[in-house]
């Protein structure tokens, strides 16, 4: 996914290049500025990035700056002690870039602003930072100009209507939070084994539980309340996180669930998901007759609930093949069909699913299987 970001930062750095060669034009306006830290620590302030805007948002909010150029694509002002220079890109009328242009300090109060950015490392010897819950890409360098020094930090939105084909992230996928039914789980960082590194859902997704990732309403998988999930559920609930996110939810891998399942590189190689006492961590026909709350059982050693018993899951290589092979066991199989390693074949035939219309090809039946969605670590 850092691939993807670091595409939008070429782009960023190429309108925003363009933008300084314009800034520095003018070599008169530039002579002007003189340091003046408390101007340079608000610029940020100063700086219109409400992304998609038009010119005419801008100018009004630049009201009591200094329009010092513009052209069809184009607006550029400075402050009325002539300390900064704020430039502004368009395109088809809507803001694709900020540029700020400050006299270097020696502090520079610029970086303190971006205390809430994550780096990216450097691009083309440009330091790049990103926020996704501001939606903004950013980067920060020196230039010399006159025998004076200047920052300059540009900025552009991660997601926007400029770009096409991409999938960009919009949330932090490192502290990735969702909600069933109104409680709060967390999607896992499942590395330190000999597969690629990637997050999964710390609970199962109940077939009939309200589902919100971040601040978006998903809804439930099972959407028609027909005690199944078909293909075409799954297909829809998954394109809903992704949009939601910007992320590639899918089904996790055989390998990926058995390793998570068994504590990953935590493991303390019990026999069941957590615990080698099943009471403690599973729903199963022992102690059950039917579906019940989700982690509700004690976790196992990565934090992950009812990978024993409760609902069994479905796994495949296939990121949406609901016809996979189910693992962990469900309520209603005793202790010894439970284990990390117990699966059940998918059931690819063409007879009905007990008690509903729904083919068993191509569906489960809810009332005993599910998903439990994985994204890989983007790199």
């Amino acid at each position: 996914m850092k691939k993807n970001l670091k595409y939008i930062g070429y782009i960023l750095m190429f309108i925003v290049f363009n933008n300084v060669c314009i800034s520095c034009n003018d070599d008169d306006i530039l002579d002007d500025i003189h340091s003046d830290e408390g101007i340079v620590e608000n610029i940020l302030d100063n700086a219109y990035t409400v992304w998609n805007a038009s010119k005419s948002d801008v100018q009004q909010q630049m009201n009591g700056y200094v329009l010092i150029d513009s052209d069809a694509d184009f607006l550029q002002y400075t402050d009325q002690s002539r300390k900064i220079r704020l430039s502004y890109n368009f395109i088809n009328d809507n803001l694709q870039a900020t540029v700020a242009i400050a006299p270097k300090l020696t502090n520079n109060p610029l970086l303190s602003c971006l205390k809430d950015y994550e780096s990216l490392g450097e691009l083309s010897s440009k330091d790049v930072y990103y926020n996704t819950s501001k939606n903004t890409m950013c980067f920060s360098y020196d230039i010399l100009s006159n025998d004076t020094e200047y920052s300059i930090m540009g900025f552009s939105p991660i997601v926007s209507n400029l770009y096409n084909g991409d999938i960009i992230i919009k949330v932090d996928y490192k502290n990735l939070y969702y909600t069933v039914d109104g409680k709060q789980f967390k999607m896992i960082l499942v590395d330190g084994g000999t597969l690629p590194a990637f997050y999964m859902m710390q609970t199962e997704v109940p077939l009939l539980g309200e589902f919100k990732i971040g601040e978006t309403h998903i809804g439930k998988i099972d959407s028609n309340g027909d005690n199944c999930i078909i293909k075409a559920e799954l297909r829809t609930f998954v394109n809903k996180l992704n949009d939601a996110t910007g992320l590639e939810f899918r089904l996790p891998t055989e390998s990926e669930w058995k390793f998570a399942a068994t504590g990953g590189a935590k493991s303390n190689n019990y026999t069941y998901s957590g615990s080698n006492n099943i009471e403690e961590v599973a729903w199963y026909s022992g102690n059950s007759n039917g579906i019940q709350e989700i982690a509700s059982k004690q976790s196992n050693e990565l934090g992950f609930y009812d990978m024993s018993g409760n609902y069994a899951e479905v796994c495949s290589s296939d990121p949406l093949d609901i016809d996979g092979r189910t693992y962990g066991g469900c309520w209603k199989y005793v202790a010894s069909k439970c284990t990390p390693s117990s699966y059940q074949s998918g059931n690819t035939s063409t007879n009905k699913i007990s008690g509903t219309s729904i083919i068993e090809k191509s569906a489960v039946d809810g009332r005993y299987i599910t998903v439990r969605l994985v994204y890989s670590a983007p790199e």
